[in-house]
């Protein structure tokens, strides 16, 4: 065996520098991989004064619809990207206890009126740089009984979904 190894000491040297630029390209190439994806994480809480968010809204219903708010933030949702790439959302909110799921409400970056709320989707939001964060509102409109959030999500472009329990 040694005498082998001493008249095949070339072959031997190569087998072995092979074997190891093999392994070091196949972690290289899993660790980019894997790098360039996107990687949310999802985080909310109820609004800090949430039982007068709530209070402020029905007290609001005798009052004329001129002085009374249409609705109240109730709950905050908390997307960070720690992704090394953007993250374009499609989608985020709560799940309810009662199975409904409740959408964030943003201001629409294009039109004139700040004051005009729509679906993220719709919304034309530009996306979360990586390792950064943006935080959006869950509203409670005057016609709606409160809710308790039993979960968070946010939905990427790409369809993938991130959630957190509440």
């Amino acid at each position: 065996m040694i005498q082998w190894i001493i008249e095949n000491w070339l072959a031997v040297y190569g087998a072995l520098v092979g074997t190891i630029a093999l392994g070091l390209n196949l972690i290289r190439f899993l660790h980019l991989r894997k790098r360039d994806t996107v990687q949310l994480k999802v985080s909310g809480n109820p609004h800090d004064d949430y039982e007068g968010q709530v209070q402020r809204l029905t007290e609001g219903r005798e009052k004329p619809e001129y002085e009374r708010a249409a609705l109240v933030k109730v709950y905050k949702v908390c997307i960070t990207n720690a992704g090394s790439i953007p993250a374009y959302l499609e989608d985020a909110g709560i799940i309810t206890k009662s199975g409904e799921s409740i959408s964030v409400l943003t201001n629409i970056l294009n039109g004139s009126n700040p004051n005009h709320l729509v679906p993220l989707a719709s919304s034309g939001a530009p996306p979360i740089a990586p390792k950064s964060s943006q935080t959006y509102w869950i509203w409670l409109k005057i016609d709606q009984k409160p809710f308790e959030a039993v979960s968070y999500f946010a939905i990427d472009k790409t369809g993938k979904r991130w959630s957190v329990n509440a």
